[in-house]
């Protein structure tokens, strides 16, 4: 559903990332997001068609246009996954809805596009980054170089 904010504040989707919402922007919301939105009256629903010639509504990630790379498209479907609902915007096998990321994006997408980036997001080494690769990675480096001082004195 596609909100307009009256108010900026911050909010989730998924419980844990936490977004800001800037006042006048039009944003696609899952359901419950959008309806406690609407409830609260920190936003409204607008029309589900995007404006024409993209402009202000197109804020948040909610562009209208589609962007002409291939690749661009990938990469916007790579950035709204951690935003949709596991519950609802997922299909029985695990894979995002393309109907969810029309909503997010607010352009089409394929079916072909959702599998290439559901690939290419299953396939990244997530547990690494979240396990800590770079630090170990930032400990060994400061390390070398400290026997190198240490012998040089």
């Amino acid at each position: 559903m596609r909100i307009r904010a009256m108010k900026t504040m911050d909010a989730s989707e998924d419980g844990f990332t936490l977004k800001t919402y800037e006042v006048g922007q039009v944003y696609n919301m899952g359901e419950k997001l959008s309806g406690m939105f609407v409830r609260e009256g920190w936003g409204e629903e607008v029309e589900a068609a995007p404006e024409p010639g993209g402009g202000a509504a197109d804020a948040g990630g909610s562009g209208a246009t589609r962007p002409e790379d291939p690749n661009a498209v990938i990469a916007a479907i790579l950035a709204v996954l951690p935003d949709l609902d596991e519950e609802s915007e997922f299909t029985a096998a695990g894979a995002p809805k393309v109907e969810a990321l029309v909503t997010r994006l607010g352009y089409e997408v394929s079916g072909a596009e959702r599998d290439t980036a559901w690939a290419a997001h299953v396939a990244a080494p997530t547990d690494q980054k979240d396990a800590g690769p770079a630090p170990e990675d930032k400990d060994h480096g400061p390390a070398t170089e400290n026997r190198s001082e240490g012998s040089q004195a």
